[in-house]
C-alpha cells in the first residue's frame, strides 16, 4: 500500500525546472532531472509558464561570447518558488506575479532584480495591491552590482547581500518604479494599504535604501555604510536582537523610529550612538545639512519619537522653561524644560 501512494504521488508531481516557452536564436536551453541549464548568445528575454526551482534541481545561466542579461517573465498566474541554486554570470532579473525561496534557495549573480509588481516595459514597473508577495528565506547575493526587491509586501527572513553595490526594497500598491535607479512616480495610497517591507534577517551592503508606501518593520539585521529608510507609516526597530548598524542614518518623513541604531566605528557606546543623521529642515525638506549627534533611542516609547520632524540638534534647544521631561541614561535625575520639541521629537507632556 504504501508503495503504491508513493508511486501515485510521484505520477501527479509538477513537472519543474523545464526550459522557458519561448524559443529564440539569443540563447540554448537543456533541462533533465530538474537541472536546467541555459547558454546565452545575447541579451535574452525568456518567458515561462511558470517558474519552480526544486530542492534537488538548479539552474544555471551562462554566457558565450561575453557576460550578457536575462530578463525572465513569467505569464502564468502561479508565484515563483525558488528551493534550489540559482547561478548566473550575468544580471539576473525576475518578474513574476509573486517569489517565494525557500530557506534551500539561493540567487548569485553579478546583479539582481526580482519584481513582484507586473512589468509595463523592460525598465518601468506598476505598483499593485493584488497578493503580490516576495518572501525571502533563502540566500540572495550580487557579487559586484546591485541587488533589487520590488513588491507590495516584501519579507526577508534569509539573507541580501550586495558586498559592492547597492541593496533598495521597494514596497508599494500604488506607485510606479522606473529602472535603472527605480524612481518612483507617486500614485494615490490605496484605502486601507497593507503595503510593508519587513526584515527578519540580515540585509548587508555599503548603501541600502528601505521604501514603503505602509509600514517598515526590522526585526533582524540592516548594516551598511549608508541606511535610508523611507515609510508612510511608521519604521520599527523595536523586536529582541533587531539592529541597524551604521554611521550614516537617513530618515525621510513621516518616520517614526524606535529600537537600537548602532555606529561601528565607536567601539564603546552604551545606550546609543554618535552617527551622522540626515535631518530635513523643516522650512525646505533639504537634508543638506546633518548633524552629529548623541542619540539614546530607547529613552521613550516609539509614539513619542520622531527624529524626522525635528531638524536642530538636542544643543540648541533652549533652556528657559518648566514643563517637559528629559529622563536622562545611569542617573535617578530629571530635569525640566520648557520647549517640547526636541531632537528626539515632540515629546508629550506627563
Amino acid at each position: 500500500m504504501k508503495c503504491f501512494l508513493s508511486a501515485v504521488l510521484v505520477m501527479i508531481s509538477p513537472v519543474v525546472a523545464q526550459c522557458p516557452a519561448n524559443s529564440a536564436p539569443h540563447f540554448d536551453c537543456v533541462s533533465a532531472g530538474g537541472n536546467t541549464q541555459i547558454t546565452l548568445f545575447a541579451e535574452a528575454e525568456l518567458s515561462w509558464d511558470r517558474f519552480n526551482i526544486p530542492a534537488t534541481g538548479s539552474l544555471d545561466i551562462t554566457s558565450a561570447g561575453g557576460l550578457f542579461s536575462s530578463r525572465h517573465l513569467v505569464t502564468g498566474l502561479s508565484p515563483a518558488i525558488i528551493a534550489g541554486p540559482i547561478t548566473a554570470d550575468g544580471p539576473f532579473t525576475l518578474v513574476t506575479p509573486g517569489i517565494n525561496i525557500s530557506p534551500q534557495g539561493s540567487i548569485t549573480a553579478p546583479s539582481i532584480t526580482l519584481s513582484a509588481l507586473p512589468a509595463l516595459d523592460g525598465s518601468t514597473y506598476q505598483g499593485t495591491t493584488r497578493a503580490r508577495q516576495l518572501i525571502n528565506s533563502g540566500t540572495l547575493i550580487a557579487t559586484s552590482g546591485d541587488l533589487s526587491l520590488l513588491g507590495y509586501q516584501i519579507t526577508n527572513n534569509g539573507s541580501l547581500s550586495a558586498p559592492s553595490g547597492k541593496i533598495t526594497l521597494i514596497s508599494t500598491g500604488s506607485e510606479k518604479i522606473t529602472g535603472p535607479d527605480f524612481q518612483r512616480t507617486p500614485g494615490p495610497v490605496p484605502p486601507g494599504t497593507r503595503a510593508r517591507a519587513t526584515n527578519r534577517g540580515q540585509i548587508e551592503a555599503p548603501v541600502i535604501e528601505i521604501y514603503s508606501e505602509g509600514f517598515i518593520q526590522n526585526g533582524g539585521r540592516i548594516a551598511g555604510n549608508q541606511v535610508t529608510l523611507e515609510a508612510q507609516g511608521i519604521a520599527h526597530n523595536n523586536t529582541p536582537g533587531s539592529e541597524i548598524v551604521t554611521p550614516n542614518l537617513t530618515l525621510i518623513p513621516n518616520v517614526l523610529l524606535d529600537g537600537p541604531v548602532f555606529n561601528p566605528n565607536e567601539g564603546n557606546n552604551p545606550g546609543g550612538i554618535s552617527t551622522t543623521l540626515g535631518l530635513p529642515d523643516l522650512a525646505s525638506g533639504s537634508f543638506s545639512s546633518k548633524k552629529k549627534t548623541k542619540l539614546l533611542p530607547t529613552q521613550f516609547s516609539s509614539s513619542t519619537v520622531n527624529r524626522s520632524r525635528v531638524p536642530s540638534a538636542i544643543s540648541k534647544r533652549p533652556k528657559n522653561g518648566s514643563s517637559t521631561r528629559l529622563a536622562t541614561r545611569g542617573s535617578a535625575r530629571k530635569k525640566t524644560i520648557a520647549k517640547k520639541r526636541s531632537f528626539f521629537g515632540v515629546v508629550t507632556s506627563k
